[in-house]
């Protein structure tokens, strides 16, 4: 904030006010009022470098070869027994009274193995990188499938 007190930025700054304060008809002579525009810039300028912190940009970079990802790890399903949903959903509106099915699961792309629903709904996070980690995903929704078929039955 230091370039405010800057003689060349308060010129500006001055000019800009005084045009803005510029009055849209000209003034009776003897009635015209003198405002010291330079003044008020300069004092205004010094409170807002008072009262302002200038915050560093600081910039990170790695030097060298950087390695990152994710390693095997076990995954805790205990609490996580969610019962599937019904095939079908009714709605009913409010003000018509009028009733209507939607079905579950109708349309959509029919996926090979069932891994691959839980894969699929994964790969649009950016945090995970699916090229360099696919193995890793696929062992995990391994584990999914298998603690869902294990009280959900199915196969």
């Amino acid at each position: 904030m230091a370039y405010l007190s800057r003689e060349e930025v308060q010129q500006r700054v001055a000019e800009e006010v005084a045009a803005q304060l510029k009055p849209l008809q000209a003034m009776l002579p003897g009635i015209e009022m003198y405002t010291d525009i330079a003044s008020i810039v300069a004092k205004t300028s010094q409170l807002v470098i008072e009262q302002t912190i200038d915050m560093p940009r600081i910039l990170v970079v790695p030097t060298g070869e950087v390695q990152s990802g994710y390693h095997t790890f076990e995954l805790d399903l205990s609490s996580f027994n969610d019962q599937a949903p019904p095939e079908e959903l009714w709605v009913q509106h409010l003000r018509t009274h009028k009733r209507e099915i939607l079905a579950v699961g109708s349309g959509g792309i029919e996926e090979a193995r069932l891994e691959d629903y839980v894969v699929s709904g994964l790969i649009d996070f950016d945090n995970v990188s699916y090229d360099d980690h696919s193995d890793l995903l696929y062992g995990l929704a391994g584990k999914v499938v298998l603690h869902f078929q294990s009280y959900l039955g199915g196969g």
